[in-house]
């Protein structure tokens, strides 16, 4: 039940349940990146929300019993390491 916060500012371009990814909110950043946060138990957010740095965005879900929250980072639609990006 922990809250889900944004990364980064931006606009919920995607905000729906995707079969094997769950609840999954897409945040486009306007710059060429957007961040995935899937597997949550539900969503915050709706398409076409701005959101904030640290807003929430979801409820942490869960998978195998254990919490879990499935966290991307896309450049140009590319799936890259989210550890690049993060201080």
């Amino acid at each position: 039940g922990d809250i889900v916060r944004a990364s980064r500012a931006g606009e919920v371009v995607f905000a729906d349940f995707l079969n094997g990814y769950g609840f999954t909110a897409i945040i486009d950043h306007q710059d060429g990146y957007s961040s995935v946060y899937a597997d949550n138990a539900s969503l915050k957010v709706k398409l076409g929300d701005q959101v904030s740095k640290n807003d929430p965005i979801a409820h942490v879900g869960k998978k195998g019993g254990a919490a879990s929250v499935h966290f991307e980072i896309r450049k140009h639609s590319v799936a890259d390491n989210p550890l690049y990006y993060l201080p």
